[in-house]
C-alpha cells in the first residue's frame, strides 16, 4: 500500500520532457495555480525562525484547500504548494556527536529515504557510506519523466553537504547485484551497520511489461541475497536494517500480526509466519526478501 502511494506522489511530481518552460511561466492551469500558491507561501512563511517554518509548512500544506477566489485546488495544485512551501523553508542543520566511531552503509542512498536517511545519521556523527548504482534516475529517463523539483547529482549533494557541514559521506556507485563490487566496497568501508533500501520500489513499475517483472524480480531478490552473504562472510555481527512494507499482506479480514501467527488446525497448534498475499510482482519480490531473511 504504501509503495503505491510513493508512486502515485511521484506521477503527481513528474512531468513529461519540454513542459517546464510553460508551468515555469503560468501558462497552464497548474502553473497558474502554481503562482497564485507561491504568492500565499510567501506571506505564510514571511516571519519566525526556523522552527516556526517547519510548524508552518505543515499547517500551510493542509490549508491549500483552494485556489484563490474559493476555487477548490485540485491534487496536484495541493502537492505543487506543498513543494512551494517546503522550497522555502531553510531549516538549520543540527549536529551532534552521538554516534561517533560508529559506521553505518545506507544503500539505495541517492532515494528519497536513503538521502534523508543517510544526512541524519551523518549529522548525529555517523560515519556513513552510501551505495547506489543510481538506475532510478535511468528509469524516469526511461519513461521519459523529470522531477518537478530538480534533484542534484549525488556527487554534488555529497560534496554540498561536506561544505555545510564538515562531515564527509562516502559514496560508492555501483550495482549490490554484482557481488564483486559489494565485496569490494565492503572490505573497503566495513559497517557495522546495514540500511538497505536499495530495490525497485514501485508496485506499479513491476507491472508494466515482462521486462520490468522480470527486473524487478531479479534486482530486488538477488540484490538482498548479496547483502545477506556480504554480512554472513565479512560482518557477522552487523546489523542490518531492511526496507519492507506493509504490501506483502494484502488486505486480508483478519487482524495483521507482527510476523508471526498462532495457527490451530485439526486439532494441533504452531506459530507460523504470518501469511503473505502479494498483490505485484514488487510485493512478491518483498515477500522473496522476508523468507530469505528468515532462513
Amino acid at each position: 500500500m504504501a509503495t503505491a502511494t510513493c508512486w502515485h506522489q511521484r506521477s503527481v511530481f513528474s512531468r513529461p520532457r519540454g513542459a517546464g518552460s510553460a508551468l515555469a511561466h503560468g501558462t497552464t492551469k497548474v502553473g497558474r495555480a502554481r503562482a497564485a500558491i507561491l504568492q500565499r507561501a510567501g506571506a505564510t512563511t514571511s516571519a519566525g525562525g526556523s522552527g516556526g517554518k517547519q510548524h508552518r509548512f505543515t499547517e500551510a500544506s493542509a490549508k491549500f484547500g483552494s485556489v484563490g477566489n474559493g476555487v477548490p485546488a485540485s491534487a496536484s495544485d495541493r502537492n505543487v504548494a506543498t513543494c512551494a512551501v517546503a522550497a522555502k523553508s531553510s531549516p538549520t542543520v543540527k549536529l551532534d556527536s552521538s554516534g561517533k566511531g560508529k559506521r553505518i552503509l545506507v544503500i539505495g542512498g541517492d532515494g528519497y529515504c536513503g538521502w534523508a536517511t543517510a544526512l541524519h545519521l551523518s549529522a548525529r556523527g555517523y560515519e556513513v557510506a552510501i551505495m547506489d548504482s543510481l538506475v532510478r534516475r535511468l528509469w524516469d529517463q526511461q519513461l521519459g519523466y523529470d522531477s518537478l523539483t530538480p534533484i542534484s547529482s549525488i556527487h554534488k549533494r555529497v560534496a554540498k553537504w561536506k561544505e555545510l557541514t564538515g562531515r564527509e559521506i562516502k559514496l560508492y556507485v555501483g550495482d549490490i547485484c554484482d557481488f564483486e563490487f559489494l565485496t569490494e566496497a565492503w572490505k573497503q568501508f566495513e559497517p557495522e551497520h546495514v540500511v538497505h533500501f536499495g530495490e525497485q520500489r514501485s508496485a506499479p513499475y513491476s507491472m508494466l511489461d515482462r521486462e520490468r517483472a522480470v527486473f524487478t524480480q531479479v534486482n530486488n531478490v538477488s540484490g538482498t541475497i548479496n547483502v545477506l552473504y556480504a554480512i554472513k562472510e565479512f560482518s557477522p555481527e552487523c546489523h542490518l536494517v531492511k526496507l519492507g512494507t506493509m504490501g506483502e499482506y494484502g488486505t486480508p479480514n483478519i487482524d495483521i500480526e507482527e510476523g508471526y501467527l498462532d495457527i490451530t488446525h485439526n486439532g494441533r497448534t504452531d506459530t507460523l509466519p504470518y501469511p503473505k498475499q502479494g498483490n505485484s510482482f514488487y510485493h512478491l519480490s518483498k515477500i522473496h526478501d522476508s523468507t530469505n531473511m528468515i532462513f
